[in-house]
Parts: C-alpha cells; structure tokens; sequence
C-alpha cells in the first residue's frame, strides 16, 4: 500500500496546531503522563506531558513522548 514520509521531524508548534484542532476530532485526548527511561527501566511521570517534558522547548524543537496512539491520530488528521 502507499504511504507518505516526512523529511523532517514534527515540531512542537505543528503538534501544538493539531491538538488544537483535536478537540473536535474522536478518539483524541490529551493526556498527562510520559514515561522515562531510569535505570533501564520506564518509569511513568504523571507531572510531565507532551508540551512540558521535563527540560526547555522551543516551539521549534522535535515534539517528544508522543504514543503510538498520538502518531496515529495526528496521521489522520493530516490527511483529512
């Protein structure tokens, strides 16, 4: 089957765009939460979430922590 790639990471801004969007799409919620890697193993941090990860972030940098279910939602939404 066909499928699209992108030359360049999705950035907070463009992400911060979907999610706006989101809220009238089904199936998306935001949720707080990351994981992260300690010790070798992933450790679940209710405090921290897609656009406050735990370190600075430009709304040019990479958007980090995203699920599968994020990516698959976000994909979705960019062929609508």
């Amino acid at each position: 089957q066909p499928f699209s790639v992108g030359k360049y990471c999705v950035t907070v801004e463009e992400f911060t765009h979907f999610v706006r969007e989101a809220t009238n799409l089904d199936g998306y919620h935001l949720q707080n939460g990351l994981r992260d890697w300690r010790s070798g193993e992933p450790q679940f941090e209710s405090m921290f979430n897609l656009f406050s990860p735990g370190y600075h972030q430009t709304k040019l940098h990479p958007i980090v922590g995203v699920s599968w279910d994020d990516a698959t939602a976000y994909c979705n939404w960019l062929t609508r």
